[in-house]
């Protein structure tokens, strides 16, 4: 159990033991930080939230680079091999043996390459169409309207909580 949620329930039983409600968010929160560390486990979530949030900040940027270094290394190797299979290939050799590998060397098949689709009839082309929510116009409708389109429900909102440095 989350030290949050014991420190919610030991207010809110003695809020019940007094006959006191919890409608007063203000004297819940006042309860909750006189008799418990509440404040000071919120300071240290934040903390703990930032923290992650940098983490995963600077992963982002590492797999970023690592994503340009992977491509980097993809690309020299397929230089490598297409420099092994012309020069087999002017040579006239189709297989080498090594004592760790056998390489193998043949003219692959022609390819087909688009390089002008402005001039490409369109009997040749194909339209993606993608369907997706339009999420502006359903807020529109659900704005002026008391019901919302079929397929629509309205959640309940969720906590957003604002973290700032001093």
């Amino acid at each position: 159990m989350q030290p949050l949620d014991v420190a919610r329930r030991e207010v809110l039983a003695m809020l019940a033991e007094w006959e006191l409600g919890d409608d007063d968010g203000q004297f819940v929160a006042d309860m909750i930080e006189g008799s418990t560390d509440f404040n000071e486990v919120v300071a240290a979530m934040a903390r703990k939230a930032r923290e992650l949030e940098a983490m995963a900040e600077a992963l982002k940027k590492i797999e970023s680079e690592n994503q340009a270094r992977r491509e980097r290394f993809v690309h020299s190797a397929q230089r490598i091999r297409d420099a092994i299979g012309r020069a087999m290939l002017d040579v006239g050799l189709k297989k080498l043996t090594a004592p760790d590998l056998t390489i193998g060397a043949r003219m692959g098949a022609p390819r087909l390459k688009v390089v002008s689709e402005d001039l490409l009839p369109a009997e040749f082309r194909r339209t993606k169409v993608v369907s997706s929510p339009d999420m502006e116009k359903i807020s529109d409708y659900a704005a002026d309207h008391t019901h919302l389109p079929p397929g629509v429900v309205r959640t309940n909102g969720q906590p957003i909580v604002t973290l700032r440095s001093k």
